[in-house]
């Protein structure tokens, strides 16, 4: 009974102090993605990649916003889940993270990932992390709520509250990839397409190939040609012999 009311004051406690959880502070993540924090979050800045945090004695809440090369590459739908796939491949390679869960969701009417792993080694308690990633408008943006694994389920009000502020700006252009299509399909635009020429042998049957004109017939004219062959050298051979 005692071991349970210090786990309810730790789970009070632990997100509470400095936090206004009433109100919250919102935090522009790129042009079009806001997220709202329990409080100011630290902003800091590794290459292009922008990070805002807040954590507590046992919570974190993160944000991170980093630019996506396209690279000229045509991109589709088929190519967004094997992009999410690998990115999921490297958070928990980074993390050395055991997954406990996967789905594809959608943020703002966009698809988006949701992973959740655990993380931890013999010199720490293990931590559950649950992160949402989201690819629009040239940007990559991952939401992700840690908390100890053993209170991580008590909290997940407070993750649920966290991802359910992320929101898009609905008057900008949202662009994410657009519905799989094959790229052979894909018409540039003002070129013209060309009908396909019907198929006749779809149509009408084949006319049927002469006995001579086909493969056993060659062969009967090539045996024949030999055999004349043969004959005149025979009857030159015997012609000579006469003479002489």
């Amino acid at each position: 009974m005692i071991r349970k009311l210090l786990l309810s004051l730790i789970v009070l406690s632990a997100c509470a102090p400095g936090v206004r959880a009433a109100q919250g502070v919102p935090q522009r993540l790129t042009g079009v993605v806001s997220v709202t924090f329990p409080s100011a979050p630290r902003a800091t800045r590794v290459g292009d990649q922008q990070n805002y945090l807040v954590q507590t004695d046992t919570c974190a809440w993160l944000a991170q916003a980093k630019p996506y090369a396209e690279n000229g590459q045509v991109h589709d739908s088929i190519t967004l889940a094997s992009f999410y796939e690998g990115m999921a491949k490297g958070v928990l390679r980074a993390a050395k993270g055991t997954e406990t869960h996967r789905s594809d969701i959608r943020i703002g009417g966009l698809p988006a990932l949701e992973i959740e792993y655990v993380k931890g080694d013999s010199r720490s308690l293990p931590a559950t992390v649950c992160s949402r990633a989201l690819k629009v408008n040239g940007q990559i943006v991952i939401v992700s709520f840690t908390a100890p694994t053993q209170l991580y389920y008590k909290l997940v009000p407070v993750r649920d509250k966290f991802f359910a502020s992320i929101k898009l700006d609905q008057d900008s252009t949202l662009r994410s990839y657009p519905p799989y299509v094959r790229v052979d399909s894909v018409v540039p635009a003002g070129a013209t397409v060309q009908a396909a020429a019907p198929d006749s042998t779809a149509v009408s049957k084949q006319a049927p190939v002469p006995f001579m004109r086909s493969h056993a017939g060659s062969v009967i004219k090539m045996f024949g040609l030999l055999i004349l062959v043969c004959a005149l050298i025979y009857g030159f051979a015997v012609y000579t012999r006469r003479k002489g």
